[in-house]
């Protein structure tokens, strides 16, 4: 499959607040306590035969709630799906369809070390544990049981998404570590028959809990990579002008680049005020290598980030055109400082000071300058461990701006210098 283009999405690796508190959402915290019943009320009464009859109810529930959450996930929904609409409608086979993935993958297992013993069927239980996530997106994608057990299309799915799989199959896997020390933990501290239906009820809540956290997970790597992957994710706010991508999205399938950035220019012409069609041509000008687009379209596009309150999203289009152009600059002087903040918290202290070098000669009179250098003093003091150039710079901005409304900060800076030169 080819790179595609898509709406900026956060990364899921910066969204792991939000996966931890999605169970916790009703309708999905419901679901919850309704196991959590399904759980406690065979411990209260004793029959086996309810027990089992419980115990199969809520793995069928967990299992087409958990489906159902992946797929609207999946589809840039992240609000819990309700109840009524998960557990009716299609979809009722696809957990003995999950079954069924089961058996067909141990058997594979079998069969591999039948023919080569261990040294063929270790590899095919490592390779199988690796791909199991893909089996279940796979089926709750497509809800075909052939699909999810081919081993083409897991690895095609898996190598789409590409390194970012790896990811989540590690956090997968600390989801399954998470469950089972919780479980442990629960029975180690309400241990015997007295506790029991607090142990039964707990270690089911944090168990189903962890369950759905993981079905959510997979379905948002679904989102965030669902043009790699050939599914369709709309976000509410393109519905408008979706329709006209219809030609962009066949040319980069296509891979033809040069095609897909003249196509998409057409759709920016009719929607002029639409951000998020500019961020997909920052990105396609990133990925066909074209550096002219990028700077062209990079300067606006960094001042409109900017004044959207999105400067972490201004900071990555700014790091691509200097990475395109060394020597690029944003289109306004008070773009400088916001960017330079940015680029300070991340690490790029050395990015920073670069954007800063030179403003005043480039900007004499700008009364955001100040401003500016001050953050340069700050680095030069805090991180880079200079004091000398960060006082020469404090008081190069009181003799060339004497009427600065940064006076207080100044000072206070210039007396942290003093103290660090007697310290040095």
């Amino acid at each position: 499959m080819s790179a595609s283009i898509a709406p900026a999405i956060t990364p899921y690796w910066h969204r792991m607040p939000s996966f931890f508190a999605w169970p916790l959402r009703r309708p999905a915290l419901d679901l919850l306590l309704i196991t959590v019943a399904l759980g406690v009320v065979p411990a209260l009464t004793g029959s086996g035969l309810i027990a089992f009859g419980c115990a199969l109810a809520m793995l069928f529930l967990l299992c087409k709630y958990g489906y159902e959450s992946l797929q609207t996930t999946a589809a840039g929904d992240d609000e819990p799906p309700a109840l009524s609409d998960a557990l009716s409608g299609e979809g009722y086979v696809l957990p003995l369809k999950q079954f069924g993935v089961l058996i067909a993958l141990m058997f594979m297992v079998i069969v591999a070390w039948q023919l080569g013993g261990a040294w063929l069927g270790v590899p095919a239980i490592f390779a199988i544990t690796l791909l199991f996530p893909a089996t279940v997106i796979l089926l709750a994608m497509e809800r075909s049981f052939l699909t999810a057990v081919n081993p083409m299309r897991l690895m095609a799915l898996a190598t789409a998404i590409g390194w970012p799989y790896l990811g989540l199959f590690g956090l997968l896997l600390c989801i399954q570590i998470a469950t089972g020390t919780s479980l442990a933990l629960v029975e180690m501290l309400m241990p015997g028959e007295s506790g029991l239906a607090v142990n039964i009820a707990t270690g089911t809540f944090l168990g189903n809990y962890f369950w759905l956290m993981a079905f959510h997970m997979m379905g948002y790597v679904v989102y965030q990579y669902h043009d790699r992957l050939g599914y369709s994710a709309i976000d509410p706010q393109e519905e408008g002008f979706e329709s006209e991508l219809g030609l962009f999205h066949e040319l980069m399938e296509q891979q033809n680049h040069a095609a897909a950035l003249a196509e998409l220019r057409r759709v920016i012409d009719l929607y002029p005020d639409e951000p998020s069609l500019r961020r997909r041509l920052l990105q396609l000008a990133r990925l066909s290598g074209d550096s002219a687009t990028l700077i062209r379209e990079g300067k606006p596009a960094i001042g409109a980030s900017i004044r959207a309150g999105r400067l972490g999203e201004a900071t990555e289009i700014y790091l691509d055109c200097i990475a395109a152009k060394a020597d690029f600059q944003p289109a306004d002087v008070d773009q400088h400082e916001p960017l330079a903040r940015e680029l300070r918290s991340r690490g790029l202290t050395r990015d920073a000071m670069a954007l800063l070098n030179g403003l005043h000669q480039r900007y004499p009179d700008s009364p955001h300058i100040p401003r500016a250098y001050l953050l340069a003093a700050r680095i030069f003091l805090d991180d880079l461990g200079k004091p000398d150039q960060a006082g020469k710079i404090l008081h190069f901005i009181g003799k060339r701006f004497p009427d600065n409304d940064y006076q207080p900060e100044i000072e206070s800076l210039l007396r942290s210098v003093a103290r660090a030169k007697n310290q040095g």
